[in-house]
């Protein structure tokens, strides 16, 4: 009895198949791409101005720290995470512009 209710289990799960991207459904993918790219490409603009303004304004704290070794860690770890940040946004704009675009045969150069 098992094994006949694991042969009937077995036989009727199929997998469906996948349908390639055709010209048909690819220009949704293009519009909605096209509006992706242009969100981060203003994001991407913004996040570095905001990079640049915490960068010099703790380039000044840790400049005029003096002798406080409190200030000048404060500052030392907003440059830091700041670059990381910087790094984090620049990874995320490569992976949309380049990665996804090859997966979903999108074409970049018209959009």
């Amino acid at each position: 009895m098992l094994k006949f209710l694991l042969n009937t289990a077995i036989n009727t799960v199929y997998a469906q198949p996948i349908e390639p991207p055709t010209e048909s459904n690819v220009g949704d993918l293009d519009a909605i791409y096209a509006l992706f790219k242009v969100a981060l490409n203003w994001f991407f603009a913004f996040a570095i101005i905001l990079a640049v303004i915490i960068l010099i304004f703790s380039g000044i704290q840790w400049m005029s720290s003096g002798g406080n070794d409190e200030a000048r860690k404060s500052a030392l770890s907003r440059i830091m995470y700041t670059m990381a940040g910087v790094a984090i946004v620049f990874l995320a704009w490569i992976i949309v512009m380049q990665v996804i675009p090859s997966f979903l045969g999108i074409d970049v150069t018209g959009a």
